[in-house]
């Protein structure tokens, strides 16, 4: 049965390297291809598992390159070359940025768009790096990602970072991000007396940004000052009949009148805001208790599928599932593990279900 299992592997690495050459000989755009749909032109239906086998094989490592590895074994999601073909190191990592810019972007809002420093840091790597900014300014970056801002002639670590099809498409996120970024408070001066602008002309505000983002977010101001409204965030106010743009978040209260009941004023009634009552709809309380559930039911493996998540919690759409999961892991209560190494194959349903983040599909959510 070994042998047999390895004659398998051995044939289905030199159909993908027939493949491979097939690809690069047509022409068409298709190459590089990723192992995974490499794998597929096979016509095999091949696992994940013995994929990543036939790609170890010496017959398929001495002439093709899988440039992503995940836990030592070669990324499904990992664009495969002819040897001698595989990219130099800023451009190698370019690739893996824009993997990881996607994944942010299907974590949804409250990952997407990441700083340029968060994606350097999801790529394991010091924002300081020099090779970061070299990937950052590489063509096969640039052509599909924009950092929103420069310094020092140099892509800003601080700085926000879209996909260009969003901006083309005017996701609203991506303008909401955008008019925070530009209308940030800015400090400058020495550090013992430091100056700090919270509110900006339009001008000055939108040239904090790079100019490919520029038309956007003018826009935006331009339609705001015109139509006396403004997004919940945005506020404005007239000077020399200019309009200044400033975050609400940013506005200082000034003095308030004090009455007191002695002198024979009556105080003002204060307005009332009653707390929200706890939401039915209160994800991080109904995620635990579902995987407690399924993590009792699976023996308390502490690896519970998020497909049985999604199917337990189908009062929350996708994306606000991701949201709220997005939000667990950032506070420590829990993580995501990929399939690499286990045995079993997954189902279409079970890869659909999961979250591809820096290369890997992660499919199991576990407690810390």
């Amino acid at each position: 049965m070994a042998k047999k299992s390895q004659d398998k592997d051995a044939a289905l690495a030199e159909t993908m390297l027939r493949d491979l050459e097939s690809l690069k000989q047509e022409s068409s755009g298709a190459y590089p291809p990723k192992l995974a749909e490499l794998a597929r032109l096979s016509g095999q239906s091949p696992s994940d598992e013995q994929v990543q086998k036939a790609a170890n094989k010496k017959t398929f490592t001495a002439k093709a390159v899988v440039i992503e590895k995940v836990n030592k074994k070669p990324s499904l999601d990992s664009p495969v070359y002819i040897k001698g073909d595989e990219p130099k190191p800023d451009e190698k990592l370019a690739q893996r940025m824009l993997l990881v810019l996607e994944s942010q972007r299907r974590l949804g809002t409250e990952a997407y768009p990441p700083l340029l420093r968060r994606i350097a840091e999801l790529c394991e790597l010091e924002a300081s790096n020099a090779l970061v900014t070299k990937a950052t300014n590489h063509s096969v970056f640039k052509e599909r990602a924009i950092v929103a801002a420069r310094a020092r002639n140099k892509p800003s670590l601080d700085a926000p970072v879209v996909l260009r099809e969003d901006v083309d498409g005017a996701a609203p996120v991506i303008l909401s991000t955008l008019l925070r970024f530009s209308l940030a408070p800015e400090t400058r001066g020495k550090k013992d007396k430091p100056r700090e602008t919270t509110a900006f002309p339009r001008d000055k505000a939108i040239k904090r940004l790079v100019p490919e983002l520029q038309k956007m977010v003018s826009s935006a101001l331009d339609l705001e000052a015109a139509s006396n409204d403004s997004p919940g965030q945005v506020a404005w106010v007239l000077s020399d009949g200019k309009a200044l743009f400033f975050l609400l978040e940013n506005v200082r209260p000034g003095f308030q009148e004090r009455t007191h009941a002695k002198d024979g004023h009556v105080s003002p009634p204060r307005a009332i805001v009653e707390e929200p009552q706890d939401s039915d709809r209160d994800f991080a309380q109904a995620f635990r208790e579902a995987f407690e559930q399924l993590n009792r039911r699976n023996g308390w493996t502490n690896l519970v599928k998020l497909v049985e998540l999604r199917q337990a919690l189908t009062s929350f759409g996708r994306s606000e599932f991701d949201a709220g999961l997005r939000s667990l892991r950032v506070a420590g209560e829990f993580s995501l593990e990929s399939h690499e190494g286990r045995h079993e194959s997954l189902t279409l349903d079970e890869r659909d279900a999961g979250i591809r983040e820096a290369g890997s599909l992660l499919v199991y959510a576990s407690r810390r």
